[in-house]
């Protein structure tokens, strides 16, 4: 096993930020803000992290995030759309060279919410424009959260490295 396998994917995206001298921002919706607490939790965060928001709520993405209210109401909150419309805001808010963005549905109630319980919608914003990833996850509510997160890294992690 090579020292790349041994550690934690988000170390490996807090050390390719450093060494690239690149800046991220985050824009969070099911996740909760743990993302953002991941990469804050690093000593020196403040050279590569320039912010990050937790917009769980209809109101807040469209307040805050300046997602478009029809387009919510179109293709719904947990959206391929939605997803794109967080990275590239969050991107533009914090002026960062990268923005990732995640909502879905952790359930455990499907709610007034279309998609499945454990769609989740991944986007990276970054200049050369935005890529949206499309998940399920199984479990509960913790799990569908904790797979969101880590698969977030995943792909920061190779779009950092291409």
């Amino acid at each position: 096993m090579t020292d790349k396998e041994k550690t934690p994917v988000d170390y490996l995206v807090i050390n390719e930020l450093k060494k690239q001298s690149l800046t991220i921002s985050v824009a969070e919706s099911c996740t909760g803000g743990k993302i953002a607490s991941l990469i804050t939790s690093k000593p020196g965060a403040s050279s590569y992290f320039k912010g990050g928001l937790v917009c769980y709520s209809e109101s807040s993405k469209i307040n805050i995030l300046n997602i478009s209210k029809d387009l919510i109401e179109f293709k719904g909150s947990v959206s391929k759309e939605i997803a794109s419309e967080m990275a590239t805001n969050a991107k533009l808010l914090f002026n960062s060279n990268i923005a990732i963005s995640v909502t879905g549905n952790a359930g455990p109630k499907r709610g007034d919410l279309k998609k499945k319980i454990g769609t989740i919608f991944i986007g990276i914003a970054k200049l050369s424009g935005v890529e949206v990833y499309k998940f399920y996850f199984s479990g509960d509510r913790n799990n569908i959260i904790n797979n969101a997160v880590k698969q977030s890294f995943n792909l920061i992690y190779k779009e950092l490295i291409k």
